[in-house]
């Protein structure tokens, strides 16, 4: 064999191995994949110029002296109210329709948003019960006046620990507002973490961070049930709205939040302690 055949063929060999190599490669899919860069959908706290221009919307509307715009451009404090016959039901409706009405805008309610006050707006019951409004005045005595008004989807998620919250405070009549909406999100065109992953995430975290709530009883779990929620993860001075399986271990009381596109951990509960 010639010099220039053998030299030939053995370039010939070289690329079919390189062609080799990389189908192996491509089969065993060994590229990671990585979130888009549009995830997660941020709420920064603003900058002065952005705030001031907040502001000045918010004071062209604003009636209160005890209300203001927080870092973020969310409204913040406390509006007067007379409780010196003590809480009703026309005084809260009065007094949270008014701030829904006036400053949705700076709650992040958009004005398309249909609400209820008697049946949207909820209060949580010794025992970890909720009831409307409509309800709470037959439970008055086992409540503390917290009214919730929940976000509870946006964009076909459900949305999970996304509230307003009014405080009536006796001692010095006036309610007090904390919370916010979140008007806009981005959703994953597809999971980089599915539910498999979801479930032994969940299991390895609880393992080693609360150890108190094994053995875990693993019978009840439907993977493929599993569903996906959004949750406001509060990071410095940013909020994160993350996509996130909701994995329940019904048995033992417990759930998880987990990141479909990180496989992070954002959020545990353990239900046993709100009873």
């Amino acid at each position: 064999m010639t010099d220039t055949k053998l030299i030939t063929m053995k370039n010939y060999l070289k690329v079919f191995l390189l062609l080799t190599i990389f189908v192996q490669a491509c089969s065993k899919d060994t590229i990671e994949k990585v979130p888009s860069p549009e995830y997660p959908y941020t709420y920064g706290v603003l900058s002065k110029q952005e705030l001031d221009i907040e502001l000045q919307k918010f004071n062209s509307i604003n009636t209160i002296g005890s209300l203001t715009l927080n870092e973020f451009g969310i409204l913040s404090g406390s509006v007067p109210v007379s409780l010196s016959t003590g809480l009703d039901s026309t005084l809260v409706k009065e007094n949270i329709s008014m701030i829904i009405n006036k400053y949705g805008h700076f709650i992040g309610i958009d004005k398309s948003v249909n609400l209820n006050i008697s049946t949207d707006v909820s209060i949580r019951l010794i025992g970890g019960v909720d009831v409307s409004l409509g309800q709470y005045f037959k439970y008055g005595s086992k409540a503390s006046p917290m009214f919730l008004l929940k976000q509870s989807n946006l964009k076909d998620r459900n949305m999970e620990n996304v509230q307003v919250l009014f405080y009536f405070s006796q001692t010095d009549n006036k309610m007090q507002i904390f919370g916010r909406w979140y008007p806009e999100v981005y959703i994953p065109l597809e999971e980089i973490k599915d539910q498999d992953k979801a479930l032994n995430i969940s299991i390895q975290y609880i393992k080693e961070n609360h150890k108190d709530v094994t053995p875990l009883n693993l019978t009840n779990i439907e993977k493929d049930k599993f569903k996906k929620v959004l949750y406001p993860l509060v990071k410095e001075n940013k909020i994160e709205l993350r996509e996130c399986w909701e994995v329940i271990f019904w048995d033992n009381t417990v759930k998880t939040l987990v990141d479909t596109q990180t496989g992070e951990v954002v959020y545990f509960l353990d239900y046993g302690h709100m009873i």
